[in-house]
């Protein structure tokens, strides 16, 4: 078993596209593959039901069905607030445990060879008044991958990220970029990229290019493979290169 914890320098990066495009390129390879979303913040109630909108994405581009019991294990801790883990927790008077995190994922390797862990917000945000999003990180010790903007502004996001990281003995696998929004300056996009992984020496796993209309572009579970067999195969081969899966 071969896990991956997907984080990213903040919300909204472009975490859910790279934990979906990761899976659907492993289960394209016959790989044994699952998923898990933790924490889920903005989730929606239909009646007794939550669903969790980013987990419901993965199951959907990669055309996989679950049970409500399996879906339980996905994604354990779903709040309505679509605010930081500590203020959703807090409203609904959940307290996030790191330990049953840690349990349900063992629960769920029992039926994969490999688990895309995806992380809420970027590596700082709180889950309670004293616990970080860093600190189950560290506790579930799997190779990290950490998603990044290529816009203005990533470089300083980007290395304070790495720099935490590495400052709590965390391995990171590499780098993923993710053009979440067209950039109007390709030389600023282009040096954005090369400096952070010459400072860093992280290896660049790969680039998500902006995609206009990226719903109804990548709609399908066929649509989605072929973008993301488009974009990121050469990471899982550079992945599995590395023994990280």
């Amino acid at each position: 078993m071969k896990n991956i914890f997907i984080t990213g320098t903040d919300t909204d990066c472009g975490k859910t596209v790279v934990s979906a495009a990761l899976l659907s390129l492993l289960l394209g390879r016959k790989i044994n593959a699952g998923y898990m979303k933790p924490i889920q913040t903005g989730c929606i109630k239909n009646g007794a039901v939550i669903r969790a909108p980013d987990v419901d994405f993965v199951l959907k581009v990669c055309n996989i069905s679950v049970s409500p019991s399996q879906y339980e294990l996905i994604s354990p801790y779903k709040f309505i607030l679509p605010a930081s883990p500590h203020l959703a927790a807090e409203q609904e008077s959940i307290e996030i445990s790191i330990d049953n995190i840690i349990e349900t994922s063992a629960c769920l390797n029992k039926s994969y060879d490999h688990l895309i862990i995806e992380g809420a917000g970027g590596i700082l945000v709180p889950l309670s008044n004293n616990i970080m999003m860093l600190d189950l990180i560290k506790r579930l010790r799997y190779p990290v991958i950490l998603v990044t903007r290529t816009s203005l502004g990533t470089i300083n996001h980007t290395l304070l990220s790495i720099h935490e990281l590495l400052n709590a003995g965390c391995y990171i696998a590499g780098l993923i970029f993710c053009e979440t929004k067209l950039c109007d300056y390709e030389s600023i996009k282009r040096d954005n990229i090369e400096i952070i992984a010459r400072l860093t020496k992280l290896p660049v796993l790969g680039i998500i290019p902006f995609t206009p209309d990226f719903e109804q572009t990548t709609g399908s579970a066929e649509l989605f493979y072929k973008f993301c067999n488009r974009n990121l195969n050469k990471t899982i081969d550079i992945l599995m290169r590395d023994k990280v899966i």
